[in-house]
C-alpha cells in the first residue's frame, strides 16, 4: 500500500470530524470535573480533558481507518493480480 497526501487527508478529515461529533456527544454525558484520573481526583481543567479525549478519539478512528484502507487495498492489489473483477465475486 502505498500513503499518498489524498489517502491521508481522506482517513484523518473524517477521523477529525468524527471525533468532533463524539467528544463534543461524550462530553455532554460526562461532566470531566467529576472524573478520577488514575484514581485519584486531581485538578485538570474542562479544557485539557476535552482536548486528551478529543486526541483519543481521533488517533482511534484514524487508526481504524488507516486499517480499513489497507485491508481493502490488499483486496484490490490481489483482484488485480488475479484478473478478477468485483462482478466476478457478485456472481454477475
Amino acid at each position: 500500500m502505498k500513503l499518498n497526501a489524498a489517502m491521508v487527508g481522506a482517513v484523518l478529515w473524517p477521523a477529525f470530524v468524527g471525533a468532533a461529533l463524539g467528544d463534543g456527544i461524550l462530553f455532554t454525558l460526562v461532566d470531566p470535573a467529576g472524573l478520577a484520573w488514575f484514581g485519584t481526583h486531581e485538578a485538570l481543567s474542562r479544557e485539557g480533558a476535552y482536548t486528551i479525549g478529543f486526541l483519543l478519539l481521533w488517533l482511534l478512528i484514524a487508526g481504524a481507518s488507516f486499517v480499513s484502507v489497507w485491508l481493502y487495498d490488499g483486496t484490490e492489489e490481489q483482484r488485480a493480480r488475479t484478473g478478477a473483477s468485483l462482478r466476478d465475486h457478485a456472481g454477475g
